[in-house]
């Protein structure tokens, strides 16, 4: 069945995303631009406060555009797969998500290499990015897994304060054989308690053991001796080097 032999109240209207191609390919032309001046930011990003914040205004002024951008083209081409146009418009837009990775790789190392401590504040687009590639692969991994029979989530670390995230583990509790292991303490995870739901285990204590650092020291288990002795012995490939050179 093509889009054609469907009722149109039963299809999607993407003409609220974009009237025509013009627009859609504006979207993109005003993104490269944008990238073009994130660029510009290599070298002096952590310089000061002002210039990260208006880097991440401007990153998320674009990341916004490529977001709508990416879904109206990703929507298209499920509804027709063999429409040339459409796969154009995707492949447009994977093109210019593949080029942002690459151009502002230098952004984590920057930040990372500040001598002063720098804190990026989380912004409503998260959520957003979510949709575009690979987070919305891992995504969609991520809940698949929740959702087969008798999974198991332990969380640690995570205080329950992303929505998007929060969907796909509120929607598994659907399946009766799920339980949720909490590691951790906040006003979102005594919402969870508050749900009185067996299948849900929160675990903290005055002691911080929820803490990741007391987690590893007091929770998991010893490393057995055999263990110690494979994570000692060389790799096969030094073995091999080895080997090769007393020839």
């Amino acid at each position: 069945m093509e889009r054609k032999d469907i009722e149109e109240k039963y299809t999607w209207d993407l003409s609220k995303i974009y009237q025509d191609p013009q627009e859609f390919y504006h979207d993109i032309e005003v993104s490269q631009q944008l990238l073009d001046e994130l660029t510009s930011f290599q070298g002096k990003l952590t310089e000061s406060i002002e210039t990260l914040l208006r880097f991440l205004s401007k990153r998320d002024e674009m990341s916004m555009l490529v977001s709508k951008a990416y879904c109206f083209a990703h929507l298209n081409c499920d509804v027709e797969p063999k429409n040339q146009e459409y796969q154009k418009m995707l492949a447009t837009v994977m093109s210019l998500i593949q080029q942002s990775s690459v151009k502002l790789v230098f952004v984590d190392n920057e930040i990372v290499e500040n001598d002063e401590t720098v804190m990026i504040y989380p912004t409503p687009l998260k959520d957003r990015t979510t949709l575009m590639v690979p987070y919305s692969d891992l995504f969609r991994i991520f809940e698949s897994s929740l959702l087969k029979q008798n999974s198991v989530l332990i969380t640690l670390g995570y205080s329950f304060a992303d929505d998007h995230i929060n969907r796909l583990i509120l929607n598994a509790l659907a399946i009766p054989t799920f339980k949720l292991i909490v590691f951790g303490q906040s006003d979102a995870i005594e919402k969870l308690i508050d749900l009185d739901d067996k299948r849900i285990i929160v675990i903290n204590s005055d002691d911080k053991i929820h803490y990741f650092k007391n987690f590893v020291d007091k929770v998991m288990p010893e490393q057995s001796i055999n263990t110690k002795e494979m994570i000692d012995m060389p790799t096969v490939t030094k073995i091999i080097k080895a080997f090769e050179e007393k020839k």
